[in-house]
């Protein structure tokens, strides 16, 4: 962090560990704090302790998990009523559908983990990549480590492992597979508008 804060960094994100003494050290630089979280509990209290925005973490996304935890959609629709922060939808989004369903929920960003560690630009090793491309989410040990909580800090993909077919760069997957693909979802439910915009809701 304090290299971060050295090199002007202005956009961080604490997750779990002493987030509000870190996220006070941010906002005393300049930099804006984002805190990422799996609850909605947390999510008020790094409000309460002046984080700029939040990410929430659904239950079908990796890394460490709540017993409280909720599912995406419960998260951000009841975040969008609680917080007047912006909100960042994460858990098992991997593609337009996905991308648009967060907005509409009441996310003013989506972000992804599962869905770009397939792309060229990702640092993931081959045969991670490979791992998730290959992944069945239907698989039953896969299914519950996600939802049993029994990833024990097992490496493994999030439900968004489902949208992944093929190693792309950066620049396909959010200009095609999200952009676009978004653009031509709208479009076949009759939007015919410059702007989808979901903040005033």
């Amino acid at each position: 962090m304090d290299i971060a804060i050295e090199y002007g960094v202005k956009f961080c994100t604490t997750s779990a560990y002493q987030s509000n003494i870190l996220g006070k050290k941010l906002k005393d630089s300049g930099s804006n704090w984002a805190h990422k979280c799996t609850t909605l509990n947390h999510a008020t209290s790094a409000e309460k302790a002046g984080a700029d925005a939040v990410t929430i973490v659904g239950i079908e996304g990796t890394g460490y998990k709540n017993p409280y935890q909720n599912t995406t959609l419960v998260n951000i629709t009841m975040a969008k009523k609680m917080l007047k922060i912006p909100i960042i939808a994460a858990g098992g989004i991997g593609d337009a559908r996905g991308f648009l369903s967060a907005l509409a929920m009441g996310a003013d960003a989506i972000c992804f983990g599962t869905a770009i560690i397939p792309t060229i630009e990702s640092l993931a090793s081959q045969l991670w990549k490979k791992k998730v491309i290959n992944q069945d989410i239907s698989d039953p040990k896969f299914y519950k480590k996600i939802y049993h909580h029994e990833l024990r800090d097992s490496p493994i993909a999030s439900m968004a492992a489902g949208h992944c077919h093929k190693i792309v760069s950066i620049k396909e997957f959010i200009e095609e597979k999200i952009i676009n693909k978004a653009e031509q979802i709208l479009k076949s439910w009759g939007y015919n508008g410059n702007e989808f915009n979901t903040t005033n809701f």
